[in-house]
Order: C-alpha cells, then structure tokens, then sequence
C-alpha cells in the first residue's frame, strides 16, 4: 500500500511566515536601539575618562592647553585625536606623562565626519580651551575648556532653532536618536546652565 505523506499546508506556512515576521519587526528595533544605548553610554565612559586625564594635566600645568592657534583671544578648538592628524592633538596626555594610556576615538563624531564632510579618518572627541585674557578673566580663563560629541543624530552643532548659538543637549528620553549633542563644561567661565562640570 502506498503511504500518504503528511506536509504543511499553505495557510499554515503563510501562519508561521507572519509570526516570524512579528516577532522580527519587535525584535530588530529594539535591538538597534539596545546597540545605540550601549554607543551613548561607550561615548560617555570615553569622556569621563578623558575629563579624569584633563583635570589631571590642569593639576600638574595650572591650566588647560595653550596652544594658540588663532591668537591668543582666539577659543582653541581641534580634535583631541585625529588619525593621521597633526602631532599635538591630544598628545598631551600621553606624552611625556601618561595621564591616559589613549586617547579613545569617538564613533558618533567619525560617522558624521564620513557621511556629512566625508571624510574617512576616524577622530576622537572635539575639544575647545579658552585662551588666556587680561584680569579678572585670566582666572577662570585658564581652566575652562568644554568637550564634544556629535551625538546619535551625527548633526553638526546643534543648535536651538532661532538661536544660532544656543545649544540643543542631547537628551535620550526624547528617543535614542534625537536631536542634540553630547557635552562637557568645564564650569568654569562658560555662563550656560548646564555648565556643571558634568557630562551631559
């Protein structure tokens, strides 16, 4: 006798097709977005140890960076790393006194370079000291300095519409790509309300 084989009918594969197919649609964003908070946080731990290395170089130096690159009234802005950049970019602290075994690169930073300016090189975070002045300002002038990432939407500083200068401050309960940068003030002489010499 001939045996009957038993297969899946149409509707039931079109059945296991749809389940599989809502369960993708929950469990691939979630995931991406698991992926960009583990990035946020990676880019702030990065900070926080480089903010540890600069108070460290302020300690020793009795300032920040001086390196006039544009006069000395001019704010001093470069990247603290760059690949294949000039030499002085954040070999400062590295060299000659260790007080960070490497300047760790910044993904958020290097996307927006590769895809907005395309550029290939991968950067680290973007730096910017105020040079010294005449008093009173030399004082809190000589300690103040800020550092910045670009932040999941890769926009070039953001700044709050209408402003042109006011900062937008990425903030991850707006969504994990929202609009806004990464910062940190120093909290010397900047005069912003979220310069508290925190990351924000």
């Amino acid at each position: 006798m001939a045996r009957k084989t038993k297969g899946f009918t149409l509707i039931e594969l079109l059945i296991v097709v749809a389940i599989i197919a809502t369960l993708a649609a929950i469990a691939v964003p979630n995931f991406l977005e698991a992926q960009m908070r583990s990035k946020v946080t990676k880019t702030v731990a990065d900070m926080r140890a480089i903010v540890v290395a600069v108070n460290a170089y302020i300690v020793d130096n009795n300032e920040v960076l001086n390196i006039y690159d544009r006069g000395p009234t001019h704010p001093i802005t470069f990247w603290l790393r760059e690949e294949g950049g000039p030499e002085f970019m954040g070999n400062f602290l590295t060299t000659p006194i260790a007080y960070i075994g490497e300047v760790p690169w910044d993904y958020f930073n290097t996307i927006a370079r590769s895809t907005i300016k395309r550029y290939t090189t991968r950067v680290s975070f973007h730096m910017s000291s105020k040079p010294l002045r005449e008093e009173p300002f030399s004082l809190y002038r000589k300690f103040s300095w800020n550092m910045q990432s670009f932040g999941p939407d890769l926009r070039y500083w953001n700044d709050a519409p209408g402003t042109g200068s006011e900062k937008i401050w990425y903030d991850p309960t707006n969504g994990t790509i929202s609009a806004g940068d990464i910062w940190y003030f120093s909290g010397w002489g900047f005069g912003h309300p979220n310069s508290d010499g925190t990351i924000h």
